[in-house]
């Protein structure tokens, strides 16, 4: 293979969501997401209530910070 143009790798990607008790915009990475057996969730730093999510949430949210 050859090289045309040489990019840059990404960092490590952000997650941009939405909490949906309050409404706050927020903008995680992938430590501030947890598991507990089959289910991931975040805590929302502003109402401290859980927000569920799959992997199709992480795909739509999924952002990289240049």
């Amino acid at each position: 293979m050859e090289i045309l143009e040489k990019g840059t790798i990404p960092k490590e990607p952000k997650y941009i969501f939405r909490c949906s008790y309050c409404n706050s915009k927020l903008k995680c990475d992938m430590d501030d997401i947890k598991t507990t057996g089959l289910y991931k969730f975040f805590v929302c730093p502003v109402c401290s209530q859980r927000n569920y999510i799959d992997d199709y949430d992480l795909t739509r949210a999924r952002v990289f910070d240049g």
